[in-house]
């Protein structure tokens, strides 16, 4: 049948895993109008030609070293960082909600890869119906 599959891949950065990629962050803490702790975090991204972007990332804070990124929820700016991120790797930013956690966790971008599903090779052992 055609159709698409949506894969995800998602790809995170945290001082975790890109240590030498990620400068050092800046953190305003604030509180949204149900009372949750927000925070403002200031980082430096490399964009994908390898320039610096400094991008602040809204993450409501869920306890502990885990914080939940809106994608719908961040500054214009850090939209459209995340639009030509993902464009670099020939995917469409994910508009949905995601947790980084660990102690090194800065923020993170979530990106889909959708392709056009393939159909059973002739002579596949797939049930006919």
């Amino acid at each position: 049948m055609p159709g698409s599959v949506a894969i995800a891949a998602v790809l995170l950065l945290s001082a975790a895993t890109s240590a030498a990629t990620i400068a050092g962050h800046g953190d305003v803490m604030t509180t949204d109008e149900q009372g949750r702790t927000i925070v403002l975090r200031t980082s430096e991204y490399p964009d994908p030609t390898g320039t610096k972007t400094t991008i602040v990332q809204r993450l409501l804070h869920l306890g502990g070293h885990h914080y939940e990124i809106d994608p719908l929820a961040q500054p214009r700016s850090t939209q459209e960082f995340h639009v030509a991120f993902c464009a670099a790797w020939g995917m469409q930013p994910s508009r949905g909600k995601g947790v980084v956690s660990g102690e090194n966790a800065i923020g993170g971008f979530s990106c889909l890869h959708t392709e056009p599903r393939g159909q059973p090779e002739h002579g596949s052992s797939a049930p006919h119906r």
